[in-house]
């Protein structure tokens, strides 16, 4: 897991209903612990009917509350083993994990009950654009009167529920599925003077498609032609248009085809002369 910190800058709602949460989750860490009820299954009961009860709980996620729980029993078991203390109320790490409905863009970050948030940092376009797994969980902290995000993702970085949809997400998509494939795909890829959006090469790295990521805003016909694609023919590649997330799916089995095409091309015999 890939995590990545980065500080929040909430509107004075926001700001609120962010304090809130930390409240609610010590709340829930407080009254287990003066009841002393440290096994999961009885804290997760514990934890609904506390939610059932206190209207102001209802306003986070009852899998946030429930990941209070977990830590708490977490570190009880190691107490058992000999590994850490008894846990006390000063052990409230002031984190609340958010796992459902996430979202992230350049600039802001989704949080549930809450909406999206700016930070500090955007992100910049080169990383964006390589960004290739899913958002597996936020972890808000307050410290110091400031409010940070841990984004936690998988091993491959690829932003899912974006903010909106656009080309560097389809063509984070499809980068995604033909590294999957054994595709030998790159992006940005330069020629001369000319920048690809992607190309996809053989074994001898010679282009064997050029792709272009677009977005037909008008209900314009993608294969005609236009002054890029013009600017394109003077290589004599054949160039793909990919403009939605359904499209990717049929490009690559078209590459597919093609690349298994080539492969079974048998090479000319090659006669050496007997001096």
């Amino acid at each position: 897991m890939k995590i990545i910190k980065i500080k929040l800058l909430p509107k004075a709602e926001q700001e609120r209903k962010l304090r809130r949460f930390l409240k609610n989750g010590y709340y829930i860490w407080k009254k287990l612990i003066t009841s002393e009820v440290y096994n999961l299954e009885e804290a997760k009961k514990t934890v609904i009917e506390l939610r059932k009860s206190c209207s102001f709980l209802k306003k986070i996620p009852l899998d946030s509350l429930i990941q209070v729980a977990e830590n708490l029993n977490q570190i009880y078991e190691n107490h058992k083993k000999g590994i850490a203390k008894k846990p006390t109320l000063k052990d409230y790490n002031r984190v609340i994990v958010f796992r459902r409905s996430l979202g992230l863009s350049r600039t802001k970050v989704k949080i549930p009950k809450c909406g999206w948030v700016k930070f500090k940092k955007g992100i910049p376009k080169e990383d964006f654009r390589h960004f290739r797994a899913y958002l597996k969980e936020i972890r808000l902290k307050g410290e110091n009167q400031n409010f940070f995000v841990y984004l936690c993702f998988d091993e491959f970085i690829r932003f899912v529920e974006p903010y909106r949809m656009s080309e560097v997400n389809i063509q984070a998509e499809f980068y995604h599925k033909c590294r999957r494939r054994g595709i030998r795909v790159y992006l940005e890829y330069k020629v001369e003077h000319s920048r690809f959006d992607a190309v996809i090469l053989d074994k001898n790295d010679n282009i064997l498609f050029i792709i272009e990521f677009k977005i037909w805003k008008r209900k314009k016909d993608p294969n005609r032609i236009t002054k890029q694609h013009k600017k394109y023919l003077k290589y004599r590649i054949p160039v793909l248009y990919v403009g939605k997330l359904e499209d990717i799916n049929k490009t690559i089995e078209f590459i597919k085809g093609k690349i298994k095409e080539e492969d079974k091309k048998v090479p000319p015999p090659i006669y050496l002369q007997v001096p």
